[in-house]
């Protein structure tokens, strides 16, 4: 408050200058508003600058604001006092004139995430094998089925093992980063235990062998000299007929048995003493001769 220049604010009182004219006078009030303040925010994802915080301007001020996104993300919108002003935004900065308490709100976006699937077949996933665009921080459950006589033994992601992670057969993520995920389904094996008791061979031979669920498993039978197959048991049901030029082929499904009989090929000749059958394997098919003397 000048009179004719003069500082004469201490005269004030609850707002009142009283004056005594004495001579011509000037009066020049000066009235100053006060401070404004600038509420800034954002929700992650991005910084901005000034920082988020609260701040005192001079009414009148121009403020800039500038927006900068994180990495693989996006500035998707600007409220200031609570009106869209994104448009607004010219190469990450938002210029204001700052003439009432202002809040200005920033939402940065991380940009959609790539979650890929794949397997090696000998099984299914849900979802497919394939690549998706997911929403940061989305959870995603992926649900690994093997086929038939087959098992699942890894689950890769992003290169770790995570199979133990896996829940009644599903992998459950919170999807913040790409990811890739590798599953690994195989054939379950089973165990085929081949026996004889002599008098000729097999090929492959008596013993324990290790057959992938579903696979062909050949076995050659072959008599010594003056022997033939009596009998092919296979899990206890007896399938000498099933041999074709010498040779049982099995499907393997389940831990299986094979237990071979070789016997002494009967002598024919002149003399017999008593009746007996003889069976041959002609073809596969079993043929049964009488004899009597």
């Amino acid at each position: 408050m000048l009179v004719n220049g003069e500082e004469a604010i201490e005269y004030v009182t609850d707002g009142v200058l009283q004056l005594e004219i004495v001579e011509a006078t000037t009066i020049e009030a000066t009235f100053t508003h006060d401070p404004l303040t600038v509420t800034v925010s954002h929700n992650g994802f991005g910084t901005t600058t000034p920082a988020a915080g609260e701040y005192e301007v001079e009414y009148g001020s121009l403020l800039e604001i500038t927006f900068t996104p994180d990495a693989d993300c996006t500035l998707t919108s600007v409220l200031v006092n609570g009106e869209e002003a994104i448009e607004y935004v010219t190469d990450g900065v938002l210029q204001l004139e700052i003439v009432e308490a202002t809040t200005i709100e920033a939402t940065f976006t991380h940009d959609p995430l790539t979650v890929t699937v794949s397997h090696n077949g000998f099984g299914t996933t849900t979802p497919a094998a394939g690549e998706y665009e997911v929403e940061y921080g989305t959870p995603m459950a992926i649900t690994f089925t093997p086929n038939d006589g087959c098992s699942l033994t890894s689950v890769l992601v992003n290169g770790v093992e995570s199979l133990s992670d896996l829940v009644d057969g599903v992998l459950n993520l919170d999807v913040v980063e790409d990811v890739e995920v590798v599953a690994v389904f195989a054939r379950d094996s089973h165990q085929v235990v081949v026996t004889h008791g002599g008098n000729g061979a097999t090929d492959p031979a008596a013993g324990t062998h290790t057959v992938a669920h579903g696979d062909e498993f050949a076995l050659r039978l072959i008599p010594d000299a003056e022997y033939m197959v009596q009998s092919v048991m296979v899990n206890g049901v007896e399938m000498v007929a099933n041999v074709t030029d010498g040779v049982l082929t099995l499907n393997i499904v389940e831990d299986t048995t094979i237990d071979v009989v070789f016997t002494k090929i009967p002598k024919t000749g002149a003399i017999a003493l008593t009746s007996f059958a003889l069976m041959m394997m002609l073809g596969g098919a079993a043929v049964v001769i009488f004899r009597k003397d």
